[in-house]
């Protein structure tokens, strides 16, 4: 996601309260957030975190681990200020994660 530098830090703000009410859980049971499709795309998803966190030492605002013991369930992640090389940014990974890229300031600059 691409944040102009005017509204960045309000925008985070914002996007941590929204993401905090998301439940988690089965779908039929009135969840918002269900889990991953099976054991193999959790242990992948947990995979970019890890690395994320621990190689490239991104900042993490929520999330970025495993909701429970039981099932695929992921926490909604959110990491900010991530620069275009990150592995985050440039690869698909298919799971509850948003990728907010560092601010921008011109148009310019964010294409």
């Amino acid at each position: 996601m691409f944040v102009h530098e005017s509204i960045y830090e309000e925008f985070l703000k914002v996007l941590k309260e929204k993401e905090s009410t998301i439940s988690i859980g089965c779908a039929f049971g009135g969840n918002n957030h269900g889990p991953q499709v099976n054991k193999n795309q959790l242990t992948k998803i947990l995979g970019y975190l890890d690395h994320a966190k621990n190689v490239e030492k991104l900042e993490c605002l929520m999330g970025g681990e495993r909701h429970g013991e039981k099932g695929y369930f992921v926490k909604p992640t959110v990491f900010v200020n991530v620069d275009d090389n990150s592995k985050l940014a440039q690869e698909e990974i298919f799971g509850p994660v948003l990728v907010v890229l560092k601010p921008w300031k011109t148009l310019d600059e964010v294409i």
